[in-house]
């Protein structure tokens, strides 16, 4: 909540729009209560567009198996950016994301360009069967901004 309370200060600064990105191991997956309740994350890009306090998590779409079965006799994916065998319903979690503020889903200026928005699962640091190859226990995550001039407005 304290994290909302400095993005909503920033916004209410006068400095609209106000371009947020926050990103980190949140220790909760998207449909968490601190990650959409206090931090106002949300899997809705059109909802975040219309309710400038929410921030759009493009985690949401990596969230589990992104690997079909058929794929998986090529060297099984993990399901998200942290496994732990501590739990019961799933070992794989999705703790590492970021989101952003409504402003950096259309231009002109700095743009997410949603489809760099991935979990980095290679080698080194990937091991089959989705297992980590080393002393990480988080799988790094990558997201891509664009500089979009005023003719390349993709979400207007």
């Amino acid at each position: 909540m304290a994290l909302q309370t400095r993005i909503d200060e920033l916004s209410n600064s006068g400095q609209r729009p106000t371009q947020v990105m926050v990103l980190g191991d949140f220790n909760d997956e998207p449909f968490n209560e601190s990650m959409s309740t206090a931090l106002l994350g949300s899997r809705d890009r059109n909802l975040v567009r219309k309710v400038p306090q929410l921030l759009y998590n493009p985690f949401w779409r990596l969230m589990g198996e992104r690997q079909v079965l058929e794929e998986e006799k090529d060297g099984r994916l993990g399901a998200g950016t942290h496994y732990f065998e501590g739990t019961v319903a799933t070992h794989w979690h999705t703790y590492d994301q970021f989101l952003v503020s409504a402003s950096l889903l259309s231009g002109p200026g700095w743009v997410l360009k949603e489809g760099g928005t991935r979990i980095w699962q290679k080698p080194p640091l990937l091991r089959s069967p989705g297992r980590f190859a080393s002393s990480f226990d988080h799988f790094p995550i990558l997201g891509v901004l664009t500089h979009m001039r005023p003719s390349e407005n993709p979400g207007a």
